[in-house]
């Protein structure tokens, strides 16, 4: 009947070193699922593993109805803070706080091995958040703890020490890691992710298809990265650092959003400067892509509209890189009719004022062009001020901006601007994006950060779509040197956007280019990148097996060097080493010890000639004797035989 015994009535419970390697091991990987799991959660986790621990300490065993009920708890706090359960995004939350619940029933060898398991499984999902060289560093780190916590709890009646069970782990991970690099370059790479599932997260800074009042102001205040830029050849000025995005046309009276208008763009061709350049887009969960005005190629995998913007067919995902071709101009002709129509768009009502100064003005303008001019010299002449800080503008938030506050950031003066022309019958419409940049003092790019979101105008003038900038008029330092120069003192301004260049600064900086570098040549070894390195190689297709032959020849010329250097330097009994150092100066003494004679005989035969060093002589005997087959601990043992060999050092014999 004992064939029918409970596994854990056969097992011994865990010892507390293994629960404490659990323990330790759960909260390394809660830690790294914090940053992207709301507080609430990033919370909770931490609390059941520590509980967890806690209760074992004290022998405290909680009824398996207890622990469903927890976990439904947990599912449900998963399923109110994230709006909805059955995805990626609550997964992978729901796993974080199940491992401090799972350690909870931890009873047995085998609960052990299954906890260990789900912490290695949720490691690699840390990736769906983040690719930066810190996340990649961090999840090897935790991944080499977990790898001593295999190796100290594999026997719970002789643990090992866990200084030695994370040299040894270490020693594993550094042994593997060749193999692994090969694999990276060499395994075929797949066209995209080997999992297809799109990111669930609605939070991301970034652009959107809506601006109302506000929005452009609260995105400048980060200091996250929107995309890097890699310019071939000389780097345009400032003020033609106009990087296009979301292009809104709809007015519903408080804000602008974008219309799906049916009509792909064409590329312009006109005569221009042309520039070329690489950008790295970090993912925003959107599908535009980003170039400088005006687009003259388009990426693969992507489209242009007929307002000039690129579209990405899938969305941003992960971190995108592509190459575009841009003619700097201001200008373009529109290629559909109904892009005027919608151009003039606005409610029936509202905003009183700003319609009857429009009216005034297009009775007093001579063509379009006066008419933006009287526009922008007012925002020049008049007290409008450039802020981070504007008022709430609720109702008629148009009339108030433009004669009670006059206090607004970009969104207000290109809404009002737009606005203005269009109750003036001249068509026209709002373009989000980035304006300028900061050139990497290390790494020779230009960083655009979301604190270089930016709103301007294109107006229709002379049978072209004209940019136009109001914030321009208002606070031209903002565009040529950036936000830091355009805000008033004593306001506050992103870290990263200060014109002062700070210790802290700099070293952000430089540690950006090396993510950047990581991002270039690590993150973004795609498919494309892998077929020409094999060409570069002589083969330009390669056979699966030429691909076998050559991760076979690499892992078998490692595993080789490997051998190599273990057979070299292998390990060897300290004692043993002490003695054999013992005798060789006997032996250049002129009394070599026979391959037959023990330690005790030998060093006997040598205190008959020289009798002065008699005790030192057997003091070292009898302590390697008793470090290599003595029963005191060998750290005792090999202490004493050290002392010895010093005593015996300073004993001259001739």
């Amino acid at each position: 009947m004992s064939l029918f015994r409970r596994p854990d009535q056969i097992q011994p419970p865990p010892s507390s070193l293994t629960l404490r390697w659990l323990t330790v091991g759960v909260l390394l990987t809660q830690a790294l699922h914090a940053f992207h799991l709301p507080m609430s959660l990033a919370t909770v986790g931490p609390i059941l593993a520590l509980l967890s621990y806690a209760m074992h300490r004290r022998g405290w065993r909680l009824p398996s109805l207890v622990l469903v009920l927890i976990a439904a708890t947990v599912a449900f706090a998963v399923r109110k803070e994230l709006g909805y359960l059955i995805g990626r995004d609550p997964g992978v939350a729901f796993l974080a706080l199940a491992a401090g619940i799972k350690l909870m029933e931890v009873r047995t060898r085998r609960d052990v091995s299954f906890l260990l398991c789900l912490i290695a499984f949720l490691l690699p999902t840390v990736f769906f958040y983040g690719h930066a060289i810190a996340t990649t560093l961090a999840v090897i780190g935790v991944a080499v703890v977990l790898l001593g916590a295999l190796v100290a709890t594999r026997d719970d009646e002789a643990p090992t020490p866990w200084r030695a069970a994370l040299r040894l782990a270490g020693t594993l991970a550094l042994h593997g890691l060749p193999v692994a690099l090969a694999l990276f370059v060499l395994f075929p790479r797949l066209s995209g992710p080997l999992w297809t599932l799109t990111s669930e997260r609605v939070g991301r800074t970034g652009l959107s298809e809506r601006m109302d009042p506000g929005m452009v102001s609260k995105l400048s205040l980060s200091d996250d990265i929107a995309f890097r830029v890699d310019f071939e050849g000389e780097v345009p000025a400032a003020r033609d650092l106009y990087w296009r995005g979301p292009v809104l046309t709809q007015f519903d009276g408080r804000g602008w959003s974008t219309s799906l208008a049916p009509g792909e763009g064409h590329v312009l061709v006109e005569q221009g400067r042309s520039i070329s350049y690489r950008v790295s887009l970090e993912p925003h969960d959107r599908f535009w892509l980003f170039a400088l005005d005006l687009a003259a190629s388009v990426p693969p995998e992507a489209r242009l509209t007929r307002e000039q913007q690129l579209f990405s067919l899938q969305p941003v995902s992960q971190a995108l890189q592509y190459r575009q071709t841009s003619i700097l101009s201001d200008r373009y002709p529109a290629r559909h009719a109904d892009e005027l129509r919608q151009a003039l768009s606005l409610p029936y009502s509202g905003n009183r004022r700003a319609r009857e100064w429009a009216a005034a003005l297009r009775q007093e303008s001579t063509n379009p062009g006066d008419l933006v001019d009287r526009v922008l010299g007012t925002f020049r002449r008049e007290a409008f001020y450039y802020t981070l800080e504007p008022p709430e503008y609720a109702q008629d938030g148009i009339d108030a901006f433009l004669f009670d506050q006059r206090r607004g950031f970009c969104e207000h003066y290109a809404g009002a601007f737009a606005f203005l022309m269009r109750a003036a019958g001249i068509p026209a419409r709002v373009v989000t994006g980035y304006q300028g940049g900061e050139m990497s003092p290390v790494g020779g790019y230009m960083i655009v950060r979301q604190a270089d979101a930016h709103a301007w105008v294109e107006v229709w003038i002379d049978n072209l779509w004209r940019r136009i900038d109001p914030t321009g008029a208002v606070a031209p330092e903002r565009i040529e040197r950036g936000l830091g120069a355009a805000l008033p003192a004593g306001e506050r301004v992103p870290f990263l956007s200060r014109l002062d260049d700070s210790v802290i600064k700099t070293l952000r900086l430089h540690w950006d280019a090396v993510n950047y570098r990581w991002q270039r040549w690590v993150v973004e070894f795609n498919k494309e990148r892998q077929q020409h390195m094999w060409k570069s190689l002589g083969m330009p297709r390669p056979q699966p097996w030429q691909i076998v032959a050559v991760m076979l020849a690499v892992a078998g010329i490692w595993l080789a060097l490997l051998a190599a250097w273990m057979f070299r330097h292998r390990q060897r009994d300290p004692a043993q080493s002490d003695w054999d150092k013992f005798c060789r100066r006997l032996a250049r003494a002129g009394l070599p010890r026979a391959e037959h004679e023990a330690p005790l005989a030998y060093v006997r035969r040598a205190a008959r000639r020289w009798p002065k060093a008699r005790e030192a002589l057997l003091a070292v005997a009898q302590s390697y004797c008793q470090a290599r087959y003595g029963p005191i601990p060998a750290r005792a043992g090999l202490k004493a035989l050290h002392d010895a060999m010093n005593t015996f050092a300073r004993v001259p014999i001739r």
